[in-house]
């Protein structure tokens, strides 16, 4: 989906005016509610005394994260919109993002595995 996205640029989007743009104002603010929610979830997190520790870090990872996909999303949104012509599949950001879908997926797959050992390996 984000290979899709970037091959898309303002020239793609201009015949739809306003549409766009104001799809775009709305991700841009959800992603700076995001960035300013963050380091107040993440300092709850890490004090949640109740929670085990390997959770509390799985949980602090996924925010850290979702700020390196943010600031992604982020010099998406800005080369879509000042940006002239598409991206190469060798471009610095067309490799960020790629590397940011694999870090994601690796720390789902992780996780998951983590969360599957722990119910079988936990003795009553």
């Amino acid at each position: 989906m984000v290979y899709l996205q970037l091959r898309v640029n303002r020239s793609s989007t201009d015949e739809m005016y306003p549409f766009f743009e104001i799809v775009y104002t709305i991700e841009s603010l959800f992603t700076l509610l995001f960035y300013a929610l963050a380091p107040l979830t993440f300092f709850m997190l890490w004090n949640a005394k109740p929670l085990h520790r390997n959770l509390r870090l799985s949980l602090c990872n996924m925010i850290l994260q979702g700020l390196f996909g943010s600031m992604a999303r982020l010099i998406l949104l800005y080369n879509l919109y000042t940006g002239t012509d598409h991206l190469g599949n060798n471009h610095p950001i067309n490799v960020f993002f790629q590397l940011e879908n694999m870090i994601q997926f690796k720390h789902s797959l992780f996780l998951a595995i983590e969360r599957i050992i722990a119910t079988f390996a936990w003795c009553w």
